[in-house]
């Protein structure tokens, strides 16, 4: 049994804590007999949980030092710096909160600890660029869309290998007149047929997708362009898509849950040849973030139609808070 219970009390009525606040306190050790501890550490640390397992990372460590106690309660202050992300965020699957801890190790006996919450907010915008908020990265990112290497991509040697397994399946449940099992082979081996055909006519599409800039913040302008010969008469399509996900479980036993944020299509037009949009980023974005098994993703989804089927890829938008 601990000699002590501790209470984390944090000065402040604002209940939103903006990046770079001090954020002063003190850990209270009611004493539940005399007793001492050799140190009581506080820590700065956010959980991302939700509908998957919980992350945790901690961002910064205070040693408060020795302490003894008889019967009244015994306080010390803290003070921490706080840093501009991951902002507090709650959405449909994933999570994130802030918390300051505090443990009194406690010889010969279980270490009373306690904790108290605290929102993290966006910081000011005359703020952007000091020494705890970095300003989002400006420069262009381009990435290749189907270009044709002459290689096979991992999409084309797991259908391949799949389809040389179908094929083989079916055609022995054939042989031994198993038509069930026969033709739920050859169901197979059409549907991976179409899966390769669709991943080299994607390679051989040869378009390139430039977002500039690849960062930013709500409110800001992106442009998209995509170049591709249009000669054939397809046509671009481009969606800004927000997602959650959130991931349960381990090993083989992973449970991928999804939360769609936003779907919205932009207006793209003519641009040499291929096609340019140009978009605010939306005032409800959701900050992007990502943890061992939490993710708040952004991308643009680029559709290109071709006469049998679209070709689809996407390319990655990170949005600070």
């Amino acid at each position: 049994m601990s000699t002590c219970e501790l209470k984390v009390v944090l000065e402040g009525e604002d209940p939103i804590r903006r990046p770079g606040e001090v954020v002063r306190g003190k850990v209270v050790i009611q004493p539940l007999a005399p007793g001492m501890c050799n140190d009581v550490v506080v820590r700065l640390l956010w959980r991302a949980h939700g509908e998957g397992n919980t992350d945790e990372t901690i961002v910064e460590t205070q040693h408060l030092g020795r302490i003894e106690w008889q019967e009244q309660d015994v306080a010390r202050p803290f003070a921490i710096v706080l840093p501009s992300e991951p902002v507090s965020y709650h959405g449909g699957v994933v999570n994130v909160d802030w918390y300051v801890t505090a443990e009194a190790e406690v010889p010969w006996s279980a270490n009373p600890r306690s904790e108290a919450a605290l929102f993290l907010g966006a910081g000011q915008e005359g703020l952007v660029g000091g020494t705890y908020r970095e300003p989002a990265v400006r420069r262009p990112a381009s990435k290749a869309f189907g270009v044709d290497n002459g290689g096979k991509s991992k999409t084309q040697i797991i259908g391949l290998g799949g389809l040389v397994m179908s094929t083989v399946f079916s055609g022995l449940m054939l042989w031994a007149e198993a038509w069930v099992g026969g033709t739920l082979g050859v169901l197979m081996s059409i549907y991976l047929v179409g899966v390769v055909v669709r991943d080299r006519a994607r390679q051989q599409v040869g378009a390139k997708v430039t977002l500039s800039p690849t960062q930013g913040r709500p409110g800001d302008l992106i442009t998209v362009d995509v170049a591709v010969n249009l000669a054939n008469g397809e046509q671009v399509s481009l969606t800004l898509i927000g997602e959650e996900m959130a991931s349960s479980g381990s090993g083989s036993h992973v449970t991928v849950r999804r939360h769609e944020l936003d779907r919205l299509i932009l207006e793209a037009g003519p641009h040499g040849n291929g096609a340019r949009a140009t978009f605010t980023i939306p005032g409800h974005a959701a900050p992007s973030f990502k943890s061992a098994n939490h993710e708040v993703n952004w991308s643009i989804e680029v559709r290109i139609s071709l006469p049998n089927f679209d070709a689809v890829d996407h390319i990655a938008l990170v949005v600070h808070p």
